[in-house]
């Protein structure tokens, strides 16, 4: 193909993997250095180039209409693998509440934006998980068949809101079931200090129970996160069918 013909072609591409790959939120790449990610935006936009091979020309007066629609489909296939790391960091902060970490936090420096402790614990633990089981070869492959489902300049593909929200709804449900036992024991321990408070009212309880409340939280994270390998891939595979059952 003619480097003229193919410039457009490779802008496209481009747009359609930048949000995925060069993206700063929660999503899997985010612990990767942004060069490393630029290297990645190179080598798969010629790769998806060489593969897809030409297409129909673009009506230049729609050609902004293209741009738009190609980065806003690479959006929402960013978007959805972000809902997994938001919904680790947003139960982490709720437990960090709980334990007594509300006050602290990790200042993570690559979005410039301050994390629970919790969270980003998890959110590491996510991340290894994501290459571990091999949910990053399953997003390439969700990006390649992008391609078909939806080829180059044809537009915005529609997404049923409802599946969508059932995705979050789900994301969110199985994400809460992590945290869901060191949550409801940390209540409990909650019960007993209110209780204790009541009948000794003499004693200082917040000095007394806050460190208490500290180990046991630590404690219970660390016994049940061993039990976590399940509900972790879970919420990989649903997101991995989820796309699965949009474009193939």
């Amino acid at each position: 193909m003619i480097i003229a013909e193919t410039m457009p072609l490779i802008g496209l591409v481009v747009l359609r993997l930048s949000p995925v790959l060069l993206s700063v939120g929660m999503g899997p790449m985010q612990r990767i250095p942004m060069m490393v990610r630029l290297v990645l935006l190179l080598v798969f936009t010629i790769a998806v180039t060489m593969l897809i091979g030409d297409t129909s020309p673009l009506i230049e007066n729609k050609l902004v209409w293209v741009v738009v629609s190609e980065l806003l489909i690479g959006i929402c296939i960013f978007f959805t693998f972000q809902l997994i790391f938001a919904a680790l960091s947003f139960w982490g902060r709720v437990v960090d509440m709980q334990i007594g970490f509300g006050a602290a936090g990790i200042f993570d420096p690559s979005v410039n934006t301050q994390e629970s402790i919790t969270g980003s614990i998890y959110i590491l633990a996510g991340t290894a998980l994501f290459f571990i089981l091999g949910i990053h070869i399953d997003l390439i492959q969700i990006l390649l068949k992008s391609y078909e489902a939806i080829p180059l300049g044809t537009g915005l593909f529609y997404i049923p809101p409802l599946q969508l929200a059932a995705l979050m709804t789900s994301i969110f449900s199985v994400a809460l079931l992590i945290f869901a036992p060191v949550m409801i024991l940390l209540w409990l321990l909650d019960m007993f200090t209110g209780f204790i408070s009541r009948t000794m009212p003499q004693m200082n309880i917040y000095f007394v129970m806050m460190p208490l409340k500290i180990g046991c939280g630590l404690f219970l994270l660390s016994v049940f996160s061993q039990q976590s390998l399940m509900l972790f891939n879970n919420i990989f595979n649903s997101l991995v069918q989820y796309w699965s059952a949009l474009l193939y």
